[in-house]
């Protein structure tokens, strides 16, 4: 049961062993629920309330509240654990009293903090204002929120686990709400809070803006007073894309204009906008393989053959189409392109209305070639080993060119432009190795924007597609809290830096370190960050014919002869490092996972699934160089997120690896109300092997500069049935699942690994707290979510 009092987060971010936190003496509150049992009937186990009401009361807790799913408990350690004794499940709930916005925290116990007089508003403006906050003892539940709506009020989306953003006509219907019984605070939505934390005024200074609109159909209206202000509308979105929600704009503006703009009674966010993007072979394809010489580490090297490793496992990435959204891709000419990678351009998409027609930064080329670089130009590493130059890791797959890094003015209107472009032209990943924000950022406009396209990419279409969003960590590490804008969101692939083994090139000596300069996690709500890595340094990979500005000199002696022009070298290759460089080895896998899958279901896995893979057939890299001097601890954490990716667990089990049979759920069994739960009960194949379980679920776009993005709230839960011990997901210790702790609240992936497994599992997914639909147009109500469940080394009883 939860040893609540050394529990070692308090949030639920995974923890590794050595970063143990000391739990305050006094957790307020928690949702208490009866757990169940597979083995017996549902009705046999029904609680009536009052047992749980009088279990609360016997070990010293109180009922604060209750509901058809459980009830809201007043309490402390010693109370959850006799609770969890007594076979309840306790999910806390931290913090109740704070509602974080913007940069401000409000302690709702005593009410909001004050404010700059400049973004405070007026008596005047207060009586008409229509923008609010409302702070609710426990996350909304649909029974609240009808009742919020019956009064009038306009429940727009959750702020926070607690929190709402709700819209009221007059100061009158406002005044109903707060006497509610389940509201605990209620107040105006204050210019103030309508601001980023990186906004800062500067007189004299002119600032590039993102400004949310709500109701979307004021848009224009705000438009209008940007230009009253002084400012220019550099560009807008259509609200439609959107599905109706926000209306968003791009404008410059200076202090005073900003100030106003706070104001306006339909402005959301204002948030810094950036005026332009960042940018942030076979060696590490079979890094990426798992395909490795087993010399000890960290001498561990990888083997040739990796086209020869496609044969067998019969993936290659034909039919799979990944978007390279950079600089484009050498010429953009399909049968004048590099030789790794001609005959297989789907398309070009300029964006410079045929300025810039070739890649002339030679960024886009490089990440190309490293996702679906095929070795055309046929040459071959010096050395006794004779890797190819140019393999990359999906060479069947084709790739659509898009040269949106180069697009004046940035920001698109709307970042769905690009997944439209994607998917309109047959692409089932869409590969991101730039940046337009710094670190720390938080959950911006675009982080939302991305978290609502990888369900719906094509927002202009009634039909939702699912497409993988992978998108680079950065180069800002190797400090926390350094990655960078808009890879805050939740359910993209964020890939972090790992090292490759080119002892002779660079530092890249051992592959189970990651780099110095890759852009490390949490997250600014404390999420985990990135998701997986996979190998980008000293990367070799084809270089643009075109480039002018390539950091790095072509490597010496690649390259093959121009017959037809005297002294020109065609077809080289160049050394590049960054998660840039690391994106697109898992963009490759993306294609051949798919591939796979297709092969094996009929139909392409979800966005989710291929994620929930990824994630549990990852590679811990626990003892190689963390980038700061010392060793990376296991996972989970901050600095690796889940390990190093790896095909060979994904497309072999034993003995080839110790990973299989697996068992896969892809959002076959949507949730449609908080408190249900799924249970599937399996027996560990290999005795003595992990049970590795992973749950990732496409969550609902979270409020843009909210205090925690997560909207829906899953839980994973694992009873070993012969012993009764419950694993929670992410609570890890030296890379595996322990008992006791809390679950998470942060996370929308979650992983419970059982070392050692032996006998018959219960694993449970839980929808603790569910705050809206998941799907377009992602209203408050009705609430759904679905998920992807992945259970490895297992088989179902």
């Amino acid at each position: 049961m939860g040893n609540w009092s050394e529990a070692r987060s308090l949030t639920g971010t995974p923890t590794t062993a050595g970063q143990h936190q000391q739990r305050p003496a006094m957790i307020e509150k928690a949702f208490v629920t009866k757990r169940r049992s597979s083995r017996l009937d549902a009705a046999v186990e029904a609680d009536d309330g009052a047992f749980l009401l009088r279990s609360v009361e016997s070990v010293g807790g109180k009922v604060s509240s209750a509901t058809t799913q459980g009830a809201l408990v007043t309490g402390n350690a010693a109370h959850w654990e006799a609770l969890e004794r007594q076979g309840y499940r306790v999910k806390l709930l931290p913090a109740t009293n704070m509602l974080e916005v913007g940069s401000h925290r409000i302690d709702t116990s005593i009410g909001a903090a004050p404010l700059p007089y400049a973004l405070e508003l007026s008596p005047e403006e207060l009586a008409s204002w229509r923008h609010h906050l409302v702070q609710l003892v426990a996350p909304p539940t649909a029974e609240w929120t009808d009742k919020l709506r019956v009064a009038g009020v306009d429940v727009v989306e959750p702020v926070g686990p607690y929190g709402l953003f709700v819209v009221a006509s007059t100061a009158e219907v406002m005044a109903l709400p707060q006497s509610f019984h389940f509201v605990i605070w209620a107040g105006p939505f204050q210019p103030a809070y309508r601001l980023s934390h990186n906004v800062v005024p500067q007189p004299g200074v002119t600032h590039r803006l993102g400004i949310g609109v709500y109701p979307p159909r004021d848009g224009t209206a705000v438009e209008s007073a940007v230009h009253d202000a002084g400012g220019l509308v550099v560009c807008t979105s259509e609200s439609a894309a959107h599905r109706g929600l926000y209306h968003r704009l791009v404008a410059e503006l200076s202090d005073d204009g900003l100030y106003a703009l706070a104001h306006h009674p339909s402005v959301r966010w204002i948030e810094p906008a950036a005026d332009r993007p960042g940018l942030d072979g076979e060696r590490e394809c079979q890094i990426v393989a798992g395909n490795l010489d087993g010399a000890a580490a960290p001498g561990t090297a990888p083997l040739p053959g990796y086209d020869r490793w496609l044969s067998e496992v019969r993936v290659d990435g034909t039919g799979i189409v990944i978007a390279i959204c950079d600089s484009g891709v050498d010429s953009n000419v399909d049968d004048q392109n590099h030789a790794d990678l001609r005959g297989r351009q789907a398309a070009f998409i300029d964006y410079t209305a045929g300025n810039v027609v070739q890649d002339r930064i030679g960024h886009g080329t490089h990440v190309a070639g490293i996702a679906v670089g095929n070795a055309g130009s046929e040459q071959i590493e010096p050395g006794p080993s004779s890797f190819r130059w140019g393999q990359g890791v999906a060479p069947g797959a084709r790739f659509v060119s898009m040269n949106a890094i180069e697009m004046t003015p940035w920001p698109p209107s709307d970042h769905s432009q690009l997944t439209r472009d994607a998917v309109g032209n047959g692409a089932q990943i869409i590969n991101n190795s730039w940046f337009d924000g710094g670190p720390g950022s938080g959950y911006t406009s675009s982080a939302r924007r991305y978290d609502q396209l990888v369900r719906d990419p094509d927002p202009l279409s009634p039909r939702l597609e699912s497409l993988a969003i992978v998108f680079s960590a950065g180069n800002r590490g190797p400090g926390a809290h350094s990655i960078t804008a808009p890879k805050e969101n939740k359910n993209t692939i964020i890939v972090g830096n790992s090292l490759g083994f080119r002892p002779a090139v660079g530092d890249a000596d051992d592959i189970r370190g990651v780099a110095q300069s890759s852009s490390r996690g949490p997250a600014t709500d404390g999420r985990l960050l990135p998701t997986v890595v996979a190998p980008g340094t000293d990367v070799a990979s084809a270089l643009s014919h075109f480039r002018t500005s390539v950091s790095a000199a072509p490597i010496i002696g690649t390259g093959v002869a121009d017959p037809a022009n005297q002294g020109l070298v065609l077809h080289r290759y160049v050394y590049l490092t960054g998660t840039s460089m690391a994106a697109p080895h898992v963009a490759g896998a993306c294609a051949l996972l798919i591939q796979w899958w297709q092969a094996r279901h009929g139909v392409a896995p979800s966005a989710a699934m291929i994620k929930a893979i990824l994630v549990n057939t990852a590679e811990d890299c626990a003892g190689g160089r963390d980038g700061r001097g010392g060793q990376l601890e296991a996972i989970p954490n901050n600095d690796q997120g889940w390990g190093r990716v790896n095909l060979n667990n994904i497309f072999r089990g034993s003995p080839f690896t110790t990973r299989g049979p697996r068992l896969v759920f892809d959002q076959d069994a949507p949730f449609t109300e908080g408190g249900s739960e799924r249970v599937v009960v399996v027996r560990a194949h290999h005795v003595e092997r992990p049970l590795r379980v992973t749950l990732v679920w496409t969550d609902a776009p979270g409020a843009v500069q909210a205090g925690a993005a997560l909207v829906n709230d899953l839980d994973l839960e694992v009873t070993e049935v012969a012993t009764g011990r419950i694993f929670k997901g992410n609570w890890f210790a030296g890379g595996f699942s322990v008992t006791g702790g809390s679950f998470d609240n942060l996370n929308n992936v979650e992983c419970v690994y059982v070392p050692d497994a032996d006998g018959e599992y219960e694993v449970r997914v839980i929808a603790a707290h569910l705050r809206a639909d998941a799907r377009p147009p992602y209203a408050a109500q009705p609430v759904w979510q679905d998920y992807a469940l992945v259970i490895d080394n297992a088989e179902q009883v």
